[in-house]
């Protein structure tokens, strides 16, 4: 299965998801199997949430890996940056660098470098 399953939901759209949005979600998840080596069959989610830490822009993207049975645990990128937004570029740099709770922030926004 190519992106894996995961749910679709989006801050602020009554867990309606567009068009676009759909899209953009099945894209993301290319580049996270591509920056991360995902193996076939793992399932990843990719939901954009209103950031409610102090200093962080009003949306973040959260991406997890989901190992399940295949073990390793679950991997996860936070990165300070709407969904729609989002970079292959962006993607790889998050996941190129260890998981953090304070998540990735790109260029350009709030002090990122």
């Amino acid at each position: 299965m190519f992106g894996g399953g995961g749910p679709l939901s989006l801050a602020g759209g009554g867990g309606a998801v567009g068009a676009a949005n759909k899209v953009k979600i099945v894209e993301v998840k290319g580049w996270i199997k591509e920056a991360a080596a995902v193996p076939e069959g793992v399932t990843m989610m990719v939901t954009e949430l209103k950031c409610k830490q102090d200093n962080c822009p009003p949306f973040e993207t959260i991406m997890v890996i989901m190992h399940g049975a295949q073990g390793g645990g679950n991997q996860k990128r936070r990165i300070h940056s709407r969904l729609g937004d989002l970079t292959r570029e962006v993607v790889a740099a998050a996941w190129a660098e260890q998981e953090s709770e304070e998540g990735f922030m790109p260029p350009g926004v709030l002090g990122g470098p």
